[in-house]
């Protein structure tokens, strides 16, 4: 007595191969195998075989459903190529966008420190002149100080020139 088999394998209606699904090892497939719980001997209830090469029996019904799964693979293959392109174009545009926006913002940074780097110039300017104009002052004041210094001492030897000629000797 064989042992009894109370679950199908995935995939038996589909007729994928496997080894509860595949009656022996030539290219003939099983379809719609539904093994009985009860039955003693294995055999299938229903049995549609077909072969790969020109197969010479199919119902109506499975051949209807083979169809509209192809036709189905195919709608959906060609949706998911449609949803590919559609998403990589759609990336492709924000990438150009994301550009864009990175590129006028260089460009307003760039005009906006154009201007400061004016602006510290002409006043980088103002501080220059203003420096020569504080360091022409300043070499005037010394020149004054020093020509007072010396004409401070000049006095000072004539006044003692003067006072000792007029003394009494």
């Amino acid at each position: 007595m064989s042992e009894k088999k109370s679950y199908d394998p995935p995939g038996y209606l589909l007729g994928i191969p496997n080894s509860k699904t595949r009656k022996n090892r030539s290219s003939k497939f099983y379809v719609a195998q539904r093994r009985h719980a009860n039955d003693e001997n294995d055999i299938p209830r229903y049995n549609a075989p077909y072969e790969i090469n020109g197969g010479d029996t199919m119902d109506d019904g499975t051949k209807m459903m083979l169809e509209r799964l192809e036709r189905d693979s195919r709608e959906r293959e060609e949706r998911y190529h449609n949803d590919s392109k559609e998403r990589e174009s759609r990336y492709h545009d924000e990438a150009k966008e994301r550009e864009e926006r990175i590129t006028k913002l260089v460009e307003g940074l760039r005009t906006d420190i154009k201007a400061e780097f004016k602006t510290f110039s002409s006043q980088l300017d103002k501080m220059e002149t203003k420096v020569d104009n504080t360091y022409k002052h300043i070499s005037a004041i010394t020149i004054s100080t020093i020509v007072g210094i010396a004409a401070c001492v000049i006095a000072v030897v004539g006044v003692l020139i003067a006072a000792f000629t007029l003394l009494p000797s």
